[in-house]
């Protein structure tokens, strides 16, 4: 049974109040808000169904993979408008697309932005996110709510409560780190925030992504900051941590995000398939 129609604004607006309450981030409610948006703009309080939907995404001039973000923040949505029984039940499919490689960065480019220009606060903030990153492969938003009260050199931990899986990740620090925080806390009086702006307040990930662009152009490096991700993931499975400790590091809710590290480890594969050639009796 569907219950009696409200606006489609109205239902955006309820089901945006609910993911707010059930904690999502602000950047994911707005990228939601504004896939939502587009569809009921399509629709012009048309029949919201199946064959809206298809031809909603049929109408999309974007590349695949943009077209199954879309899809997958529809399908949320309409599954939403079911359950509240604002719209008849029927199946909502994802259109297929071929993830995207990750790109990674060189030896040459990690060299480059590990070297330290001048000393001054904002070069020496920047230098220790960056090794932070290579150590941890912690996300933007993550780094920036971190507060120095959550650096435990006692017991060489780190305490990273702001994730995308929601839960909070208890993090071992190397003795490379270590040597790098305790340098770089015991050098600024920072207050509460282990990266904060120049005045002292809390760094938005927008702004840490622009001083890092602007360090890293600085240095002639043309990798993005979550390459750095990339890399640390990368090397984590090219030095031999299993798949299982790399998702729970990265906070993957899915062992299949973290798989596609694995599979560009190709070199590395190679010689472990030679391990086992049954076939070199054949040779």
């Amino acid at each position: 049974m569907v219950k009696k129609a409200k606006s489609y604004d109205e239902w955006l607006e309820e089901y945006l109040t609910e993911k707010k309450g059930r904690g999502l981030s602000p950047k994911s409610i707005k990228g939601e808000s504004f896939s939502v948006s587009k569809y009921l703009k399509f629709l012009n309080n048309a029949p919201m169904d199946k064959a809206s939907y298809y031809s909603y995404l049929n109408s999309l001039d974007v590349s695949p993979v943009s077209k199954q973000h879309y899809a997958r923040d529809l399908r949320c949505f309409l599954y939403w408008c079911q359950e509240n029984e604002y719209i008849p039940k029927f199946k909502v499919s994802l259109p297929k697309a071929q993830e995207p490689i990750p790109k990674i960065i060189s030896e040459e480019d990690v060299n480059s932005l590990l070297f330290k220009m001048k000393d001054s606060f904002s070069e020496d903030r920047m230098y220790t996110v960056i090794c932070l990153i290579f150590a941890t492969g912690l996300r933007c938003r993550s780094i920036v709510n971190i507060k120095v009260s959550d650096v435990d050199f006692e017991n060489k931990t780190i305490c990273v409560r702001e994730t995308k899986s929601k839960k909070v990740i208890i993090l071992p620090m190397t003795d490379s780190l270590y040597k790098i925080l305790h340098k770089y806390t015991e050098a600024y009086e920072l207050g509460e925030w282990l990266f904060p702006t120049d005045d002292g307040r809390q760094m938005r990930s927008e702004a840490l992504q622009l001083a890092y662009k602007r360090y890293a152009r600085q240095r002639n490096v043309p990798y993005g900051i979550h390459s750095l991700r990339h890399y640390y993931a990368t090397e984590a499975i090219r030095h031999g941590m299993t798949p299982f400790a790399l998702q729970r590091i990265l906070g993957h809710s899915s062992i299949d995000v973290t798989m596609k590290y694995v599979n560009l480890v190709n070199g590395d594969l190679q010689n472990e398939m030679e391990k086992i050639n049954i076939l070199w009796r054949l040779l």
